[in-house]
């Protein structure tokens, strides 16, 4: 008999990235000949619905990974994955990575950049 998977579930697994995994990724990518590396968006002071949004934008424009800094919790992360209306399927969508909540911006930004991530910055506020 086929295991009861919740949807919650699915949503985590399809359209999530632990933040190891996600770093040993773009290591390998940047060591790789194939240099077909992996478009990544970082957002700070994560929500729920800015996450959801975002991730959908990521989606849509063919950015790979979105860092989502602000410690989201495990329901929270849900409800975002929800938000963004993405249906979860293997390969091809943006995938949402928490980095430790441990981290601040600065030791995520140097651990992104360390992993050979290209960093630009942009910024709503003056």
């Amino acid at each position: 008999a086929e295991e009861d998977v919740s949807e919650d579930a699915v949503f985590v697994t399809h359209l999530c990235r632990s933040w190891e995994g996600f770093l040993e990724q773009m290591i390998s990518e940047r060591s790789s000949a194939e240099r077909s590396i992996s478009c990544v968006a970082v957002l700070c002071g994560a929500h729920p619905g800015n996450v959801g949004a975002t991730l959908r934008a990521c989606a849509s424009l063919g950015v790979s990974f979105l860092v989502a800094i602000g410690g989201l919790g495990t329901s929270a992360c849900i409800k975002a994955l929800q938000m963004s209306k993405l249906r979860p399927q293997r390969g091809g969508k943006a995938r949402l990575v928490l980095p430790p909540t441990s981290l601040s911006v600065e030791e995520v930004i140097e651990e992104l950049s360390k992993a050979g991530v290209f960093i630009l910055g942009l910024t709503a506020h003056g």
